[in-house]
């Protein structure tokens, strides 16, 4: 019970870590598309 809970919580926190990873990746790729 303990390890699917804390597997729950770092999913979570990881899924947010690279979801905001990845939305600032785009917006700098969008950034340097945009400027060439």
């Amino acid at each position: 019970m303990e390890i699917i809970k804390f597997g729950t919580v770092w999913s979570r926190i990881f899924g947010d870590y690279l979801e905001c990873a990845e939305s600032k990746f785009l917006t700098v790729f969008i950034e340097v598309y945009i400027i060439k």
